[in-house]
């Protein structure tokens, strides 16, 4: 098993310290008990209070409850920043637009009807709250006029952007497929916007996607 570096002034479960450095040594058993404890609760029917005097008792090691409820949220976190990818899509606009057609399916709108400010509050929201799932730091503008909506990075990916967010409006219900039918869809950005690099995200099929080029021809896929 590998060694990892220390980060913090506490020793975290499964790791013990490496004398004169700042390095943490694995240690075997501990991390076994602790990815059977971690199964145990995904199953269900245990508490986290249980699991953990259960992994006291097993290891010699004490955690307690919220020690173990931090290790688990940790590891959902990560898990969800590993879904952010990056496509790259050429020059295949057309394809694009074609899938778009074809998963466009936000059957919540329908409850709201024609108020276009309510479906773009949930949008606004949905993509905020996805974003902040998926590991990034948003920055919401508190003010309802502006050129930018939200700002976003990913220290991890070392990423930045201002974000105006979108909502596919019914236009986009034709079936004629062109490179410009996204960008009608979306609604064009302002020439202001373009000066500061403000780039569009939208909500469909349950993903969140970035257009961080104009064509697009690479997007952001949440």
């Amino acid at each position: 098993m590998i060694e990892k570096k220390k980060i913090s002034r506490i020793i975290p479960f499964g790791y013990e310290k490496v004398n004169g450095k700042d390095l943490l040594l694995p240690i075997k058993d501990q991390l076994n008990h602790l990815d059977t404890a971690k199964n145990l609760y995904k199953r269900g029917g245990t508490s986290l209070r249980r699991l953990s005097s259960w992994l006291t008792d097993n290891t010699g090691r004490y955690i307690s409850h919220v020690g173990l409820r931090k290790i688990i949220n940790k590891e959902k976190l990560k898990n969800n920043k590993d879904t952010t990818n990056i496509i790259d899509l050429g020059h295949d606009d057309e394809k694009l637009t074609q899938d778009v057609n074809i998963k466009l399916q936000n059957n919540w709108k329908k409850k709201f009807g024609r108020n276009t400010k309510r479906i773009g509050d949930v949008a606004e929201n949905i993509v905020i709250t996805r974003l902040l799932k998926s590991g990034w730091e948003v920055f919401k503008n508190v003010s309802s006029v502006g050129p930018i909506d939200i700002c976003i990075f990913n220290l991890e990916k070392n990423l930045f952007y201002y974000i105006d967010i979108k909502s596919p409006n019914n236009t986009y219900k034709s079936k004629k497929t062109n490179k410009n039918n996204l960008r009608n869809c979306l609604g064009a950005l302002t020439s202001r916007q373009r000066k500061l690099g403000v780039k569009v995200a939208y909500y469909f099929d349950n993903r969140i996607y970035i257009i961080i080029n104009e064509r697009p021809k690479q997007v952001i896929c949440i």
